[in-house]
């Protein structure tokens, strides 16, 4: 399978991506700065670099690009409340 992990450099999306990948799958994940990449892409994660608070449906669609699966297990990080509260209560919602 192919997936798409929103949420990838925390607990819960690092758990699964390890288990995914012990199991064949390929694996990709957005994450917040470039620095991150460097440790998942040793793990064999394929990244891509964003803000997701600030991405627009279409920007979210070319960084998927053709993958089985997409799981959302991203949190707010504790910053912004406006962030907290769009992304943790709402969902993410772009224009």
């Amino acid at each position: 399978m192919n997936v798409f992990i929103i949420g990838i450099t925390g607990n819960i999306g690092g758990l699964l991506a390890q288990r995914l990948i012990s199991k064949g799958d390929s694996v990709h994940g957005l994450v917040r700065r470039n620095e991150q990449q460097a440790d998942l892409a040793e793990r064999g994660v394929n990244t891509a670099v964003g803000d997701f608070a600030n991405m627009t449906v279409d920007m979210l669609a070319d960084v998927f690009g053709n993958v089985d699966a997409i799981v959302f297990s991203a949190g707010s990080n504790g910053g912004k409340m406006e962030v907290t509260k769009s992304i943790d209560g709402d969902g993410h919602e772009s224009d």
